[in-house]
């Protein structure tokens, strides 16, 4: 049996400015929407809504040093609800997908407006978040219940359906 000396980590190399202004699924949405000023504005919306990207550590077993998460906090940017409204609009016109989710680990609703591409049925479709928010970035007289006159639309609903995704089930399914 032997023993070896663990290594020191300098947390300040680690901790570096992060790589892109921009996530992933973030670059993703900026192609999709290049060229369609609708798309285009729920991007810009989502960036108004999210923090710059700020990074998490979480130890690895049996490697040196700890994993970097990059991710975005909700800021506490609140819509007007001409925005809501044009997003509404976006949403029924670009037939996006729209539908509540689970955010800040079950202690907040959050709402996801999402594109959807299908190649062909035998391949997977592809699914690009363009704008999430959560239910304190609502104006005033916005809530679960309104939202979900446009979520439960019934074109919504097929889209969903098609794309597999859940079903939307009622506001406490969403926080604990």
């Amino acid at each position: 049996m032997f023993q070896t000396k663990a290594k020191r980590v300098d947390l300040d190399k680690i901790f570096k400015k992060p790589k892109s202004k921009f996530l992933p699924h973030e670059i993703e949405a900026r192609k999709i929407a290049k060229g369609n000023p609708n798309l285009e504005f729920l991007v810009k919306l989502n960036f108004k809504l999210h923090s710059p990207i700020r990074q998490c550590t979480t130890p690895r077993r049996g490697s040196i040093g700890p994993k970097i998460y990059e991710y975005r906090d909700y800021s506490d940017y609140v819509m007007r609800a001409k925005e809501i409204q044009k997003v509404f609009g976006i949403v029924q016109a670009e037939e996006l997908l729209f539908y509540p989710l689970n955010t800040n680990m079950g202690f907040s609703v959050g709402f996801q407006v999402t594109h959807a591409l299908q190649h062909a049925p035998q391949i997977e479709s592809q699914l690009t978040p363009l704008l999430t928010f959560v239910e304190k970035q609502l104006p005033l007289n916005y809530d679960f219940d309104r939202l979900s006159q446009v979520f439960l639309s019934e074109r919504n609903k097929e889209l969903l359906s098609y794309f597999k995704r859940p079903k939307i089930e009622k506001r406490d399914h969403y926080t604990y």
